[in-house]
């Protein structure tokens, strides 16, 4: 009896110390979009894209491609910058800012309202920003990452990572939802910037 009390405590002390540990590993997020013309419309290939985020501690990878270009954006919060390397056509440009926290957010949560995606219980928030129409979010508590919310700090007081979400772009509505999760140790080499002669974008001009 006693060694079954031990087993039971060092089981649940296992899955306490996974749960609050950050996520490592892959999620892939299907984006679609609301709010096009339909010359948009038409230029849209007939399967929705799909956007990948990798995470391993303070790093994470973002890749997409959709209609000939393809994205990759690497960030790291020890260093406090996200790179984007962009591909378009073949002409490769690249691009880093610092990362900075969206100033004005506010959370609000739904109680009782929830949604399981790619198999976790996922609960609802709507995010408000200035001058910016009302985000619906699904999260999930046991999905964390320190790394993911500083590259999308407008999601830093949610309680999870967010497995649905929209992001509003010059009057266009694209919503992420997430078609799969996958636990898994990567590889620092995930995060190697691409191959390729990726020249710097050149700098805007200030006003």
């Amino acid at each position: 009896m006693k060694h079954l009390t031990l087993l039971t405590f060092f089981i649940c002390c296992s899955i306490i110390h996974a749960h609050s540990q950050d996520f490592e590993g892959t999620i892939q997020y299907e984006v679609s979009y609301m709010n096009l013309t339909k010359e948009m419309k038409d230029m849209l290939p007939e399967e929705n894209p799909k956007s990948i985020f990798s995470i391993k501690g303070t790093k994470t990878k973002m890749e997409m491609d959709m209609m000939g270009t393809k994205m990759i954006i690497l960030s790291d919060i020890e260093t406090n910058t996200s790179t984007s390397y962009t591909d378009i056509m073949g002409q490769k440009i690249k691009s880093t800012t610092p990362m900075e926290d969206v100033e004005g957010v506010e959370i609000k949560l739904i109680d009782g309202a929830t949604k399981r995606i790619a198999g976790y219980l996922c609960k609802k928030a709507i995010m408000k920003q200035p001058d910016s129409p009302d985000v619906e979010v699904y999260y999930s508590e046991d999905l964390k990452s320190s790394a993911f919310s500083s590259m999308q700090s407008q999601f830093k007081k949610l309680k999870g990572i967010p497995l649905e979400y929209q992001l509003n772009q010059q009057g266009i509505t694209m919503t992420y939802s997430a078609k799969e999760v996958i636990r898994k140790p990567l590889n620092n080499s995930v995060f190697n910037p691409p191959e390729g002669d990726y020249k710097k974008a050149p700098e805007m001009p200030k006003y």
